[in-house]
């Protein structure tokens, strides 16, 4: 049996880094906010806002790494919704022009 060493571990490095090599094309994609999501973000409570805020942006990024709670709503054809504990925020996906429109940002039970 091979005995185990600090270093010897396929693990070995810093915690949660990726192994995936970075695209060699820029995947990521612009955030734009309409006016009812930058009023519904700056509204929830004790930084909630911020939060959603931040997790969109870094989806945005790139999304082929960014693990996060995203689903696509079965009603729209080009429509995202991201999940950070009780709150939503929905987005419309722009390919051609590489762009997240975010339509608005609520409490779950609200937002639907």
């Amino acid at each position: 049996m091979p005995s185990s060493t600090a270093g010897s571990s396929a693990w070995s490095g810093q915690a949660g880094a990726s192994k995936l090599p970075k695209p060699a094309v820029d995947v990521g994609y612009d955030v734009a906010y309409s006016k009812r999501a930058d009023k519904d973000l700056d509204s929830l409570p004790s930084g909630a806002g911020d939060d959603l805020r931040r997790t969109l942006e870094s989806y945005a990024a790139d999304p082929l790494r960014f693990r996060c709670d995203v689903k696509k709503m079965r009603a729209f054809k080009k429509r995202l919704r991201i999940r950070r504990g009780n709150y939503r925020v929905i987005f419309d996906v722009n390919d051609k022009d590489r762009l997240f429109e975010v339509k608005a940002a609520d409490d779950r039970k609200d937002i639907y």
